[in-house]
């Protein structure tokens, strides 16, 4: 079946691919039955709530006004110059109307003068509704630790709650740890590791070497109870996955899922492409497995359309029987594990990440917490361009040790 790609447009800078020979009622999904789908009795996990600071915050912050936005662009070509990841925030116009049409929800912390001084922003998420991005974050160097960045992290957090949203997360970069620590003091937990996955970012006090793109640490602060749902998580990374969900004190329920091509509904599934061309990044968003899905994702993969981008992320439903399936094809394609996409509200995702054109430096990212450390030493040992792994990394969690924990308790449990 021949297949054509339109880029459909969703917000600056990030386009929405979707199949257009084919109406969404006609598309095969693989629905497993009763009998593979095993149902838990134990109740929902409580969300544990945010952890708030405790010093009192000497600066008003509100909401975005359309005053604001000039100085914000001013405060963030004073810290980043013409890098920063978004390019919205270049464009006070643009922030107006974003803010206006609810793609954006900006807040600002304001000095004594009433300028400027810190800003955050919620972003809306193009692939999933109940679930919203904090980040746009960033104060003046001359008024950091003051705990700026965490009143407005609550203030927005707050604010989220009281909407229809699941999860709040937030990507911080690994050329420092520092808004990692924050985002973890404030009751933020890891999730994800995705690699190369962000244009370098030009930080005018830290740095860098020329050319090298930025990592990020995903971090979630689920806002629901998280359900005990059958998770299709391939047995290889179930460790490591249970270890994510026990920071919310969750005890995943695993299930085995579809062994064979063979057992899919024939057709090409159903996904979407999600780019980001100012970060020469994607993610492919799955939400239905049917027999030829890999080898749909891997002719996209080899296209002109992808053929720009340095890293992709592919999500898999772990609702999906065929997501384990599915992993291990994509593993033998040369994509490896990234993490959990949290969504209590649609489901959560299995990350796997595939790089293109370069081996990281593992050596040189900065972790801050325990199982961010560990998930490192993880995903190292599976990247396919590491054919020797350096364990031997200044991070703040040393490296070394997790990864000799890690595989002492895989050993131990298999």
């Amino acid at each position: 079946m021949s297949r054509k790609w339109v880029m459909l447009p969703w917000e600056p800078a990030l386009s929405v691919v979707r199949p257009e020979d084919e109406p969404v009622a006609e598309r095969h999904a693989f629905t497993a039955p009763a009998a593979v789908c095993p149902r838990s009795t134990r109740p929902a996990e409580p969300v544990r709530p945010m952890v708030r600071p405790q010093t009192r915050f000497p600066y008003p912050h509100r909401r975005f006004q359309s005053g604001d936005a000039a100085e914000i662009s001013v405060l963030a070509r004073k810290i980043y110059g013409h890098s920063y990841i978004d390019p919205d925030i270049y464009d006070p116009e643009n922030l107006i109307l974003l803010n206006r049409k609810g793609q954006l929800f900006s807040a600002v912390a304001l000095n004594e003068q009433g300028e400027v001084i810190a800003h955050a922003a919620l972003k809306a998420q193009a692939f999933s509704p109940t679930v919203i991005e904090l980040g746009m974050a960033f104060v003046d160097p001359q008024y950091r630790n003051r705990d700026c960045l965490k009143h407005l992290t609550v203030y927005l957090a707050d604010l989220a709650a009281s909407k229809n949203v699941s999860n709040v997360f937030v990507q911080s970069v690994t050329l420092h740890a520092v808004s990692q620590k924050v985002a973890n003091d404030l009751g933020f937990r890891d999730t994800a590791l995705r690699l190369d996955f962000m244009a370098k970012l030009e930080i005018r006090d830290a740095s860098s070497a020329p050319g090298t793109r930025l990592s990020l640490v995903m971090a979630a602060l689920p806002l629901r109870p998280l359900l005990p749902e059958p998770l299709y998580v391939p047995r290889t990374h179930r460790l490591i996955c249970a270890r994510i969900y026990a920071q919310w004190g969750a005890r995943p329920v695993f299930a085995a899922g579809i062994q064979r091509i063979s057992d899919l509904a024939s057709g090409p599934g159903q996904f979407e492409v999600f780019m980001e061309k100012h970060n020469a990044s994607a993610d492919i968003l799955v939400s239905a497995i049917a027999r030829n899905t890999g080898r749909e994702i891997m002719r996209l993969m080899e296209g002109p359309l992808l053929k720009s981008c340095e890293a992709v992320c592919l999500h898999l439903p772990l609702r999906n029987p065929a997501s384990p399936l599915l992993a291990r094809l994509a593993e033998q394609a040369g994509f490896f594990f990234s993490g959990i996409f949290l969504d209590p509200g649609r489901g959560d995702r299995l990350l796997l990440q595939h790089l293109k054109w370069r081996r990281i430096s593992y050596e040189n990212l900065q972790v801050h917490s325990e199982l961010a450390g560990s998930l490192t030493a993880y995903i190292l040992r599976r990247d396919p361009a590491q054919t020797v792994a350096p364990l031997s990394a200044p991070f703040p969690v040393s490296l070394k040790s997790h990864a000799r924990r890690f595989f002492h308790d895989f050993i131990s449990l298999n």
